[in-house]
């Protein structure tokens, strides 16, 4: 319980970092958003958030699919990819339709035939990098006991929200942030850190 409060206070904190360094941002370049439109966003995102979680509580009660897998003479690496046909199956159709109808629309699809290799290259290689993350989470989670997949996906989670912290550091994103959202923002991290300790030494 420590090690995941731990990790809600780090969500918190970096995304008030994120508040501030936008806020500072909008300052300087528009006018800033009203308390409706703001309001409407973080609608949004918490429901994001909580539906994304959705594809860990398919994973979580995937187990009969892996041992069938696994009975069959599957390795257990490859048997986890028996929960994640069905999981992401789903949200293939819904995406690959939507994103057909949005491109159809906006008569996009010439843009993909002039795009250069390298740009094909990228966004596969982003997928890749993608269901790799789910890979990996998916082999190391039962090493974590009967709470693998309640303290995995919260690690997932953090640690993905530390990478792109550190990431737009290292890129710049931050380089025009106030001196509080930087705080605030190594603060978020220092928690997380902690939270990963935690969850550590009582898995």
């Amino acid at each position: 319980a420590l090690g995941l409060g731990l990790l809600l206070a780090g969500i918190a904190v970096c995304t008030l970092a994120s508040v501030l360094r936008d806020r500072g941002a909008r300052a300087a370049e528009t006018a800033p958003l009203s308390l409706a439109d703001s309001l409407i966003g973080i609608a949004v995102a918490v429901l994001s958030g909580a539906l994304s979680a959705m594809l860990n509580t398919g994973f979580a009660y995937g187990g009969t699919l892996i041992a069938r897998a696994t009975a069959a003479g599957i390795s257990p690496v490859s048997a986890s990819m028996a929960v994640w046909v069905p999981a992401l199956f789903g949200g293939f159709v819904v995406n690959l339709a939507g994103t057909a109808l949005k491109i159809g629309r906006a008569k996009g699809w010439r843009n993909y035939q002039e795009a250069p290799v390298m740009d094909w290259f990228r966004a596969a290689s982003l997928g890749v990098l993608w269901f790799g993350g789910l890979l990996v989470y998916s082999v190391s989670t039962p090493a974590l006991g009967k709470a693998g997949t309640v303290h995995g996906w919260a690690v997932n989670g953090g640690v993905a929200i530390l990478t792109s912290a550190a990431w737009g550091f290292g890129t710049g994103e931050w380089k025009h942030a106030g001196r509080s959202a930087r705080l605030w923002a190594l603060a978020g991290v220092a928690l997380f850190l902690v939270a990963f300790g935690v969850l550590a030494t009582k898995s």
